[in-house]
């Protein structure tokens, strides 16, 4: 954690890069692509939320987040010693490992609270990986700091990051299992021949392909329209996020699908390193947001536009990453 990507998107002053997302992609996608094991993505929105903020968080270590729709449940309320929480968050990824964790508080707010609190215990889960995706319970919990959120116009921010760096993460373990399952097809050879030669396999390949190829264009595109840290009044583009979440969870589906059709029983040893991939995929699409709780967002927002903004939306430039100028 000490070699600086954790602040790669946070502000100079703050000890960051002071990059934007669009310049992270690769950190994002190579987390996934080399099924790295550790909090880093967390930790990076974390760090980029606070230091947009003004807030040095004061520590190199971990930090754990709960997104909106997670910490909805929880009870806020003031106390002499400040804003206490009681309650509890599923989910929350790899929060024994982390010093503290970032909590979207139902009234709109955001709260950081140090895990190391008598009133915070952790119950430790695993999710289908098994890393940590550990359930926080907060008793009467005083925040070590509260504050609005930088990212105002942004709805749901913590998801709104959260869902855009799992579907870069996302597209890196699915283009991890596509190369793994290409060469498995190219030298693994039965009845005299690759299986890699069998058309029918082809078309199963060139179909997960093409799938990872749309997913890794829509995340793309979803990077370019995150506000950054300098520019904290931009609204963000929900839509474009959504459409990234939704399309890595469909290509997680046939990827994984596909994979362990082409690897056969091999592929479901947990020794094998195609499961390294896949079930990262499996976990990652229903972190920030499923895919058809994305879509429903997206219907929700093209209803409410009604049908005559429907394909000027479509349309615009700037969900291509163009510029609206003549």
């Amino acid at each position: 954690m000490d070699n600086g990507f954790t602040n790669l998107l946070s502000p100079e002053e703050h000890g960051g890069a002071g990059i934007g997302w669009s310049d992270a992609f690769p950190l994002f996608w190579g987390i996934g692509y080399y099924r790295v094991p550790l909090p880093i993505a967390e930790t990076v929105i974390a760090n980029f939320i606070l230091n947009s903020a003004g807030i040095d968080a004061g520590t190199t270590e971990p930090i754990a987040f709960a997104d909106e729709v997670a910490a909805a449940k929880l009870v806020v309320r003031d106390s002499p010693e400040g804003v206490v929480l009681k309650g509890a968050v599923a989910r929350v990824h790899w929060a024994r490992a982390a010093e503290k964790v970032l909590v979207a508080l139902p009234d709109g707010r955001l709260g950081l609270w140090k895990l190391n609190s008598p009133a915070i215990s952790i119950l430790e889960r695993t999710d289908v990986t098994k890393l940590p995706s550990d359930t926080v319970v907060f008793e009467d919990a005083a925040a070590d700091v509260v504050f609005d959120c930088p990212f105002a116009n942004v709805e749901l921010p913590l998801r709104h990051f959260g869902a855009i760096a799992r579907s870069a993460m996302m597209v890196g373990a699915a283009e991890f299992a596509l190369e793994e399952s290409v060469q498995y097809a190219l030298d693994r050879v039965q009845f005299g021949k690759p299986i890699g030669k069998n058309q029918a396999l082809q078309q199963q390949l060139a179909h997960m392909a093409g799938q990872i190829a749309v997913a890794r264009h829509a995340a793309t595109l979803a990077f370019l329209h995150v506000p950054s840290w300098s520019d904290s009044h931009a609204s963000g583009d929900a839509i474009s996020a959504a459409c990234a979440k939704v399309l890595a969870g469909e290509a997680a589906d046939v990827s994984t699908t596909v994979a362990h059709q082409v690897h056969g029983a091999l592929g479901f040893t947990y020794e094998h390193i195609l499961n390294f991939a896949t079930r990262r995929l499996w976990a990652w699409r229903e972190d920030h947001g499923t895919a058809s709780w994305w879509a429903r967002r997206i219907g929700g927002t093209v209803a409410r536009q009604g049908g005559d903004a429907f394909w000027p939306a479509m349309t615009d430039p700037k969900l291509y990453g163009g510029s609206t100028a003549a």
